[in-house]
């Protein structure tokens, strides 16, 4: 997998372009101080937007919109000012537009996969009580909330696999800038409620699967997809608490009343803190790491069979031939 990380284009592009970066200590502590800076920035726009009475915009969820998706705007700002790095270096490619495409079709559905999977193990041991909504639910913010959620995770996409893994992986091995950035973004959500030992494994869990992707493309997109249709999924769909957030009754499609003592409920973390999640990101995780390896075997061994292949040899034609000595005829002595 080391030489998955090392050869990714992505990770060769930044350490030729960008100024060298600093040992992870430092990275983790500088991005640290960063990340405080920027929350406090995008608290200080929603608290304005709360204070001057913006309700259309508050009941719509534009606060959120506002303070988390402003942080992928605020991120390029900072990798370019501060860190030097081009806005392609944080993996805000928009080439080539047809594979761009492609990363944010493939992330949903691999989004959709990841939180379908741990829903459908979670009720499967009974850890939910769901009931359709169709009859209440506003059908109009369902599709509202496909753009928000994609806001959303297009800003702490940007700033935790793009700004920071990204910026650690220049002096630092690319695996451990992705470990230490994906740590750093589950603790980010510690604050959360129900937030315990299996969402700190959980939430790590979706962003290396998140990281690794960002390492194949060389973009955000397809990162972005999965963070976003994660939350989607949980939320709108399935009625499910969001990191600690219950759904508005009149904005999800099922509604899910946990039950147990929460093991695979997540209780009131939402699935994110479940066991069924913590199985299904691993089997995910796994499958990734298999076909990432199985790829670079096959690559291996043609450029081996490339390499040992005898070249062809040169075919000599008359015309080519090297003069050959002429016959002498030998005359007997007299």
């Amino acid at each position: 997998m080391n030489e998955f990380f090392e050869n990714s284009r992505i990770v060769r592009d930044v350490r030729e372009h960008c100024p060298s970066g600093l040992n992870i200590v430092l990275e983790f502590v500088k991005f640290a101080i960063v990340i405080k800076l920027i929350g406090s920035f995008t608290n200080s726009i929603a608290a304005y937007v709360v204070d001057n009475h913006l309700e259309p915009l508050e009941t719509l969820g534009g606060t959120w919109l506002l303070g988390i998706g402003l942080m992928s705007v605020v991120a390029v700002c900072y990798a370019a000012l501060w860190e030097r790095m081009r806005p392609r270096h944080v993996g805000v490619s928009f080439r080539p537009v047809l594979h761009v495409l492609r990363d944010l079709l493939v992330g949903y559905l691999l989004g959709f996969v990841c939180m379908g999977g741990s829903f459908a193990l979670a009720h499967l041991f009974g850890a939910f009580d769901t009931q359709s909504n169709l009859q209440t639910v506003w059908m109009w913010k369902i599709g509202w909330y496909v753009l928000v959620y994609l806001f959303q995770a297009c800003g702490e996409e940007v700033m935790y696999r793009g700004a920071f893994m990204l910026s650690a992986a220049r002096k630092n091995p690319a695996w451990l800038a992705l470990l230490v950035s994906s740590v750093w973004f589950s603790w980010h959500h510690s604050p959360n409620l129900g937030y315990g030992p299996v969402a700190f494994v959980n939430l790590a869990l979706l962003a290396i699967v998140c990281g690794i992707t960002v390492f194949a493309t060389g973009r955000i997109w397809m990162a972005t997809t999965i963070h976003a249709a994660w939350n989607f999924f949980q939320g709108k769909v399935f009625g499910v608490a969001v990191s600690g957030n219950l759904p508005s009754p009149k904005a999800t499609l099922l509604v899910s009343v946990a039950k147990g003592d929460g093991l695979f409920s997540g209780g009131d973390m939402g699935l994110e803190g479940s066991l069924a999640a913590t199985i299904v990101l691993t089997v995910v995780l796994v499958l990734m790491c298999a076909f990432i390896l199985r790829r670079q075997r096959t690559q291996r061994a043609q450029h081996t069979e490339v390499a040992s292949s005898p070249a062809a040899a040169p075919v000599i034609t008359p015309a080519t031939a090297p003069d050959e000595p002429r016959a002498t005829r030998r005359i007997p002595e007299v």
